[in-house]
């Protein structure tokens, strides 16, 4: 792994961030200085991030405090080894929920909703594992109803008319406050035997 080389300069003053994304990467080198600079083997490395992680720390912009499990402030580490401060800055979360997809994957998806508006997003995924064009498990169909959704292509039910009468049995699995509400909602007279 290439590691990036950072500048080190003495600044006697606060540090005014430009944006949001560089007040969280500023904090997270804050948190982070202790070990940054200090060469530390790995056991010991692991040491004092576990110290690091049973202080309380108030991230930008909350008015709670909170701590930070092990593999954070590793994550961090490794962001910062690579591409110094901008690695701290929080990812975007602009293209959506499918992450695990690469552009061409997502443009696909979008396209078959297109097309097909009204086909359930687990057929459309199972459809594309079977012809090979997207392993399976990639995302789920959750995933991929936020994706639709994200691009207001939200499923497309076709709306069927409702009867205007339901006939049942005496049943006590048909008598209820529920089924009554339900159906006179839809306006649907309901019948007993």
């Amino acid at each position: 792994m290439a590691l990036a080389v950072c500048e080190t300069t003495v600044i006697n003053q606060p540090i005014k961030s430009k944006d949001h994304a560089e007040e969280v990467a500023l904090f997270r080198a804050q948190i982070l200085g202790p070990v940054l600079r200090r060469e530390l083997a790995r056991g010991e490395l692991l040491a004092e991030l576990r110290v690091l992680g049973e202080l309380r720390f108030r991230p930008p912009g909350s008015v709670i405090t909170k701590t930070y499990a092990l593999p954070t402030p590793l994550r961090w580490r490794r962001a910062y080894l690579k591409e110094c401060l901008a690695g701290l800055r929080p990812k975007s979360r602009r293209i959506g929920d499918v992450l695990a997809l690469t552009e061409e994957e997502r443009d696909l998806l979008l396209e078959i909703r297109r097309q097909f508006p009204s086909v359930p997003a687990n057929v459309i995924l199972d459809t594309l594992a079977l012809d090979a064009r997207l392993a399976k498990g990639t995302i789920s169909a959750q995933t991929l109803r936020r994706l639709y959704r994200g691009h207001s292509m939200a499923r497309v039910v076709r709306s069927k008319t409702n009867p205007k009468t339901l006939y049942l049995d005496n049943g006590s699995t048909y008598r209820g406050c529920a089924l009554e509400t339900a159906c006179s909602r839809f306006g649907i007279q309901l019948l007993h035997a």
